[in-house]
């Protein structure tokens, strides 16, 4: 069976880009990690009251320090991060930013993703508010449940209150897109970094 992680540049970035994916993965018994190098303008109680309505265990959730905007210069010891975590959780998926994020963070963190896990699958979600050139080539489609799970996630990151992307009617028409795309009521869209089979 498989077992994922979602690495995020900032606490609430793998609810944003994957929210739906995690909660289908664990609603069939998937094991998921889920790590954050920086809080950005979130603490650590929003992450973890998010991730536990996606249904991830606490003991499975990594939060570290690094300071927001500064993670270009610390790419070695998120590499170093990286690594070990891939050695201790042994992933077979990884769920990654895109390269094409023009957030400094999360391009910074996907580069890194891609030079630590060359031996695992890496799917790049999508945070179309910063990607300038997202290629969605796999797509994860999901029912009602799902997606309720996402928008009831991102509500607990209450220091986003008022930005658009936050609100239900964005997340939702945003997979209602994804879905069309694939003939599907919802989905969410990854860009293949690598697929191992």
């Amino acid at each position: 069976m498989d077992r994922v992680l979602v690495v995020a540049p900032h606490t609430d970035d793998g609810e944003f880009g994957a929210g739906a994916t995690i909660a289908g993965y664990i609603a069939r018994g998937v094991e998921v990690y889920y790590v954050a190098f920086a809080t950005g303008t979130a603490d650590y109680s929003e992450c973890y009251a998010a991730t536990a309505v996606l249904g991830i265990d606490r003991d499975r959730v990594a939060i570290y320090d690094f300071k927001t905007r500064e993670l270009s210069f610390r790419r070695q010891m998120i590499l170093d991060r990286l690594i070990a975590l891939k050695h201790e959780v042994k992933p077979t998926i990884a769920l990654v930013p895109s390269v094409r994020d023009t957030h400094q963070d999360h391009c910074t963190v996907a580069e890194e993703c891609i030079r630590a896990f060359k031996d695992i699958s890496v799917l790049a979600y999508e945070i179309p508010w910063n990607d300038w050139d997202f290629k969605p080539q796999y797509y994860v489609t999901f029912p009602d449940f799902e997606l309720s799970r996402k928008i009831e996630a991102i509500e607990q990151y209450r220091s986003q209150d008022g930005r658009y992307y936050s609100s239900p009617e964005f997340i939702k028409s945003l997979a209602v897109v994804r879905g069309t795309q694939v003939k599907a009521k919802y989905a969410e869209a990854f860009e293949v970094i690598r697929w191992i089979d």
